[in-house]
């Protein structure tokens, strides 16, 4: 029995492991990326989190050198998007600076990907998606 829990456990450790080891391997530019997190204390609280002022990409780039480019990511819950007549709930909506392509290696279907995000109310879809609006 106790043979049998540690093989599980081991197993269970060893999938983890190789999950965590593959995470963005299809990204050219994995190694040159990094992620800042705001880790500190407001009025008390403790705050951690992968999110910062808006001002901080462009600080860094101006301020530090060894800084290439900056990207923005913010995350939002479920949007209703609208279409025609088509209404529906869009769960995984990322608001993302123009230099998002320039950060990750994704293959693009159709679009130039240093046009795709460079002006106001443009949007980027994955195929599924692009299926389900059009």
């Amino acid at each position: 029995m106790g043979l049998s829990i540690g093989i599980a456990c081991s197993l269970l450790i060893a999938v983890f492991v190789l999950n965590e080891v593959s995470y963005d391997k299809y990204n050219e530019k994995k190694e040159r990326i990094y992620r800042l997190v705001l880790n500190g204390k407001i009025g008390g609280q403790e705050i951690v989190g992968a999110y910062t002022p808006a001002i901080m990409g462009p600080t860094m780039l101006e301020e530090f050198p060894e800084v290439e480019d900056f990207l923005r990511m913010s995350g939002s819950g479920p949007t209703i998007v609208e279409y025609e007549d088509c209404v529906f709930t869009e769960d995984h909506l990322i608001q993302a600076d123009s230099s998002f392509f320039n950060f990750f290696t994704i293959p693009v279907i159709m679009g130039d990907p240093q046009k795709m995000l460079n002006a106001p109310h443009k949007a980027v879809l994955t195929e599924s998606t692009a299926k389900k609006i059009f």
